[in-house]
């Protein structure tokens, strides 16, 4: 199943109400302007389930969410990875 959003702004509630949506649906976020083109939320995908790891982002909030599709991702890649270095066998 997919869907789009087309028109979304990337508000904060835009954001919290997409993010809600996938958790609840399993769903993944393929974002096709890219960098990340793939937002797992709530790791509801494992990293095999995944085409490209080096261009997605584990995303466990709305605002996390917000700031990978609005901020500098490299930024978000960079903290993400610090956190995730403490948690062995977790992606990165």
């Amino acid at each position: 199943m997919s869907g789009g959003i087309f028109h979304a702004s990337l508000s904060a509630a835009e954001c919290a109400f997409i993010y809600e949506l996938c958790v609840a649906a399993g769903f993944m976020i393929v974002n096709p302007s890219g960098d990340p083109t793939f937002l797992v939320p709530q790791r509801n995908h494992a990293p095999e389930d995944l085409p490209e790891l080096d261009d997605a982002a584990w995303v466990e909030s709305p605002a996390e969410l917000l700031q990978a599709l609005t901020g500098s991702f490299d930024e978000f890649r960079a903290y993400r990875n610090k956190v995730l270095s403490q948690y062995p066998g977790r992606p990165h």
